[in-house]
């Protein structure tokens, strides 16, 4: 592979595939929705002023196909928070149209709050199904990093970093598994150039080893020299949460900590990091940057 086209790659998992494909030195297109976006994407330093930009809608076929001429791959990350975008499964069928016309290599992502996204699960089994050569579908475990916005680890590691206590949803010492940003885009860069397995299904990224929230805090402590506290959500918080969305109800029960083996996907395939950051330098890490950026 040697140029690529990534999809929405303002949000954090995007970001990192951009990131990841321009320090492996391929020439690399970004597609967004609006100018006010590809102005935000230049003036990110990460990205050296390397990364291309095309602004387009992203459910038109002929405007992702456009923006790949020349690619070797396309890129698209939905669902990998918990709040749902409706068009997201409108903007994946058109990438993948747009895969097979281009004759390449389409690397979906999904994510854990899939309970949440009854769209977008639907159309990423119906697409990788119906594309099985042209589509390659990964479901991550819950990505944490600076800038994985959106999660549930993220805001609790926020807090923390601001020496406040964090709050978690569910069994605090329940083990589950979490993906490194940096980690899960280096997965699903390699994954462009290997060959499809089990064509027409969702694979599923593993082997990031499991932790509990207990254990993750532990980390903390270490990592900000201080008394790092972590508060179980209370009855009336998950109450008055319910009351602002409703979705929160299926939100809890889809952060049940459940192993990722015990999923809808039992005897799919399991892709596996050729290396994996520790939680202890993967967390100080966020920290340290999220210290950063909140000037504590």
């Amino acid at each position: 592979m040697k140029q690529a086209l990534v999809i929405r790659p303002s949000g954090g998992m995007g970001g990192a595939l951009a990131a990841e494909l321009l320090a492996r030195g391929f020439r690399t297109t970004a597609l967004v929705g609006s100018e006010r976006k590809k102005e935000k994407l230049n003036r990110r330093l990460e990205f050296g002023f390397k990364l291309e930009t095309a602004v387009g809608k992203l459910t038109d076929v002929d405007v992702v196909s456009r923006a790949g001429e020349g690619a070797d791959a396309i890129f698209f990350h939905a669902n990998t928070t918990y709040d749902e975008k409706a068009n997201r499964a409108e903007s994946l069928r058109a990438a993948a149209a747009a895969a097979k016309r281009l004759g390449i290599r389409l690397v979906a992502l999904d994510g854990v709050y899939r309970a949440l996204h009854p769209s977008y699960e639907r159309e990423l089994a119906a697409v990788a199904a119906e594309f099985p050569e042209t589509v390659t579908a990964v479901r991550l475990p819950e990505v944490y990093g600076a800038s994985a916005r959106n999660t549930v680890l993220y805001y609790t590691l926020k807090k923390l970093a601001r020496g406040e206590p964090g709050v978690w949803f569910g069994d605090p010492d329940a083990p589950r598994e979490y993906a490194y940003l940096t980690d899960a885009a280096k997965v699903a860069v390699d994954l462009a150039d290997a060959e499809p397995a089990f064509p027409g299904r969702i694979r599923r990224m593993t082997g990031f080893g499991q932790i509990g929230a207990n254990g993750l805090l532990d980390i903390a402590r270490a990592a900000v020299g201080a008394e790092a506290k972590l508060k179980k959500a209370s009855g009336w918080q998950l109450a008055a949460l319910q009351l602002w969305d409703g979705r929160v109800k299926e939100l809890k029960a889809g952060i049940r900590f459940v192993p990722e083996r015990e999923s809808d996907e039992e005897g799919a395939a399991e892709v596996r990091p050729k290396a994996v950051t520790p939680y202890e330098r993967g967390i100080r890490e966020t920290l340290a940057e999220l210290a950063k950026r909140s000037g504590s």
